[in-house]
Formats: structure tokens, sequence, C-alpha cells
């Protein structure tokens, strides 16, 4: 829903300024999604539901790997070990190799939430198909922007698999520094089984895990909600959300430059206001007014707002402009 701003600036022209950037920016997230082949999106915020598919999405590019002391291939499992290694080293999609809930904008993976840890599947490559061949073992493995480590091997019909502290007592065996910013001085009052672990994260209630040594890990993967999704996702979404809210205001707080850019150039005034966001980066937004041909352009590396009028008509500028969103 437009939000509709009147008013008039100090050249004392009045106007009525239609203007959503949060709205902008939901459209935004429902287009990568669907253009990423997401269906049957809720409707009610887009934007967590982007970050959650973010947050879960194994980003393609080389990595170097890295083996626990306690890392086993079962026999007959080392062909598709081999495989997912090449293709971890090549920096190739993993998708093949995920859970088909990977499929689910809205699924929310626990045990990445909660321990940063990824599963894939020692299966085999069906033709035609998108995964492989889902197997009796899965590989537990904890990603990082340059490195996979591998944790180990487990069934995939093993009792609370999912949520086995052994994987934690690995890396902080292995690779402590992985996950030492995450670790409380302590000693937890009450044992939690892998067992308590599982139903307690099927609540949305987020537990603390216990070294026995005087050292306690928590919210290694950003942790997650009561509802079950990722606090990292909702984190993100209302950063972004507050961060368009501070353009619009920026931009409807600017109109007196707006005007100016358009009587400057010697253009008639539409005093009907109608903006939509063109394209977003980490650090600056593009917005069209679509009424006046006018270019808004906000950069905050540079502390700038600039205004400029398209000769073009609005439509086959924006047709020419990428519609994007990223953090």
């Amino acid at each position: 829903m437009l939000l509709i701003i009147k008013g008039s600036t100090s050249n004392f022209i009045s106007f009525s300024a239609d203007i959503d950037l949060i709205n902008d920016l939901q459209e935004n997230a429902k287009k990568q999604l669907t253009d990423m082949g997401y269906k049957d999106l809720n409707p009610k915020d887009y934007l967590n539901t982007y970050f959650n598919v973010k947050k879960r999405k194994i980003i393609p590019t080389p990595r170097t790997i890295h083996k626990s002391d306690v890392f086993c291939c079962p026999r007959g499992y080392e062909s598709p070990l081999k495989e997912i290694e090449k293709h971890i080293t090549n920096g190739d999609d993993l998708t093949p190799y995920m859970s088909k809930s990977i499929d689910k904008g809205d699924f929310y993976d626990s045990l990445l939430y909660d321990w940063n840890i990824q599963h894939l599947h020692l299966g085999s490559i069906v033709p035609s198909e998108k995964f492989v061949s889902r197997s009796n073992y899965l590989l537990f493995v904890f990603f990082t922007e340059k490195d996979a480590y591998f944790i180990q091997i487990y069934p995939h019909k093993e009792k609370y698999v999912f949520a086995k502290d052994e994987m934690i007592h690995i890396i902080d065996r292995n690779w402590s520094g992985l996950i030492s910013r995450f670790s409380i001085n302590g000693i937890l009052s009450e044992t939690i089984t892998d067992k308590d672990r599982a139903m307690l994260r099927k609540c949305g209630i987020s537990t603390f895990t216990d070294m026995g040594n005087g050292k306690i890990y928590g919210n290694i993967g950003g942790g997650y909600a009561s509802n079950g999704i990722s606090i990292e996702a909702v984190r993100n979404s209302m950063f972004w959300k507050n961060k368009m809210k501070d353009y619009q205001k920026i931009i409807t707080d600017n109109l007196t430059g707006f005007f100016d850019c358009i009587i400057k150039n010697g253009k008639p005034i539409s005093t009907n206001l109608y903006f939509k966001m063109l394209s977003i980066t980490d650090d600056s937004i593009m917005v069209a007014e679509k009424n006046n041909h006018i270019i808004c352009e906000i950069d905050d590396k540079k502390n700038r707002l600039t205004f400029s009028c398209v000769e073009a008509h609005i439509q086959e500028f924006i047709s020419n402009r990428s519609y994007y969103g990223r953090r």
C-alpha cells in the first residue's frame, strides 16, 4: 500500500507524493525469489523469506576442504564423497546434494540456524533429476566463505542425528577458532541430551551446548525465533526495512532540490509525484519519479543525494537498469 504525502516546498509548490520503498523492496524480494524458482510464497513478508533462503543457500565458490580427526567415510560411499569434494573445490553449485526442502522458501533449518552446520546427501547423480539420489548416509559440513570443514558422516536414519552435540565437540576440538566468539564460560545446571535438543528445537526453544570443560556455546548459527525462522534472516529484513524508511525520509525531506532540478531543465512540473525504486546495493539506492522523469540517487559512502533529469521516457530508462537487491 502506497504512502501518500501531501505538502509544499520552499518554492511554494504544492504536491502529493506516492512513495513506499519498503513495499518496493518487498516486491524486489518477491521477484528474486520467483526468478530463483520459488513458488507459493507467503505474501506476508517476502523479505523474510528472501533472507531465509539466502541463509540456507551455499554460495558456489571454490573452497579448501578440511577433515576432522575422526572423519571416516563408510565403505561403498567413497565415490559420492569424491564427487562432492570435487564440486566443493571447484566452487560448483551444491544444491543437488542438499535436502529437497531447499526448494521451499519458508522451510526452517534448525540445525543450520543453531550450529551453522549443513548436511549433504552422499547420493549418486540421477540423469534429468535436480537432486542426487537420497542416501543412507549424510555428510555434515561447517562452511565458511573460503573453507569447508568436514565434521563427520552419520547414518541418515540415526535417531536425533541433526541434534548430535558430538558435532560441536568435534569442531571445538579441531577448529575451535571457528566458533570461539560464541563461547561462554560456565556450566549448564542440567544436561541437555540430543533427544532433549531435538524436542526443544521443535518448540522453538534455543539451547546452549555444553563442552563439559567450563565452556558453553550458544547461537553459533545465529539462532532461531520461537516460530523457527532464522534470527539472522529477521535481523537482515528489519535492517533493510529501517534503511528504506531512512531513504524515504531523505527523499521527501529534500523535495525542494527535486523541483529545482526540474525548473533548471525548463520542464513543466507535475505535482503528482510517483516514486518507484529502481535498484539497490549495500550502500546506495536509485529511485525513479515517473511523472517528471527524475532519478533520485542516494550514496551512503559519499553521503550524497542527487537528482537528475532523464531525457528518455522513464520506462525506457527503467528497461535498461538492473533491478536487484543484495546484502
